[in-house]
């Protein structure tokens, strides 16, 4: 079980490192994302293993073995965080948006979300290995503590324009991600990248603004942009977690095959 789970958690660890000078790689509607680069610390996955053993923070019973893994997993997030920092996630363009209704016309231009790289540990984060299926899986409910957006805004009615700036402020959006590894094929995949709760949006305007033009902006807001962003979001989070996949399958693949390139170098070159 010892050198399964070291190969296992192997993926946990290959977020931790991010090439600074590494190439963009291009994602659908202006999202970024740079190469994944292997860091050497490989070795503290049979560590972290083994202390969770000593400590007792694994359980089992007959087919099944249960790890409390929140202390490395808030290790992790601050590495996610650092990342989406130096690679441009954070802040995200947002796309442009223009929609004519009977009597008004909204436009939303220069958009960003911010704060994408304050995600945080949720509540207790599992890690499970199943005898039978011979599979390891790891749950990550997650949160971000900072997350908004800015538009800039022109909104047409009656013939008249309205322009300004506003900033959103998303609180309580969670997500739930798993991640498995099957040691059948040694092959890492990511299971679920789903919603939990979209939270509530509270917006503030640089000026100050007629109770009209507030009512016909927060509804646009609800009705036509929060389901926009909560794609956006889902999107960003699921494309960096699969390029985590990605990068864990090719690695393993080195592991396990003494003649092939040193990991760091197919680590560093897979996303180019």
């Amino acid at each position: 079980m010892k050198v399964q789970s070291y190969l296992a958690v192997v993926f946990l660890l290959l977020g931790c490192s991010c090439a600074e000078n590494s190439a963009p790689v291009s994602i659908s509607d202006g999202f970024k994302l740079r190469n994944f680069q292997v860091d050497g610390r490989i070795q503290e996955v049979g560590a972290m293993l083994l202390a969770n053993a000593i400590t007792g923070d694994l359980t089992k019973d007959k087919s099944i073995i249960t790890a409390i893994v929140d202390e490395y997993t808030d290790k992790l997030f601050n590495n996610v965080h650092n990342f989406a920092i130096k690679t441009g996630l954070d802040p995200t363009p947002l796309q442009n948006i223009s929609q004519k209704f009977l009597t008004e016309r909204v436009t939303l231009n220069h958009g960003f979300l911010h704060g994408i790289s304050t995600l945080q540990r949720l509540k207790t984060a599992k890690l499970e290995y199943s005898h039978d299926k011979r599979v390891l899986t790891v749950q990550f409910p997650i949160v971000f503590s900072n997350l908004s957006f800015t538009y800039d805004y022109e909104l047409t009615f009656v013939l008249i324009k309205h322009t300004g700036g506003m900033t959103g402020k998303i609180k309580n959006f969670t997500m739930d991600l798993v991640l498995q590894f099957d040691f059948k094929t040694y092959h890492a995949a990511l299971l679920k990248a789903s919603v939990l709760r979209t939270g509530s949006i509270t917006l503030t305007f640089q000026k100050n603004i007629v109770d009209i033009v507030l009512n016909i902006m927060s509804n646009f807001v609800t009705l036509i942009l929060k389901p926009i962003l909560v794609v956006a979001i889902q999107g960003i989070v699921a494309v960096v977690a699969g390029k985590l996949v990605t990068v864990t399958n090719q690695v393993i693949d080195h592991l396990i095959h003494p003649n092939a390139t040193q990991v760091a170098y197919a680590a560093s070159t897979l996303l180019h």
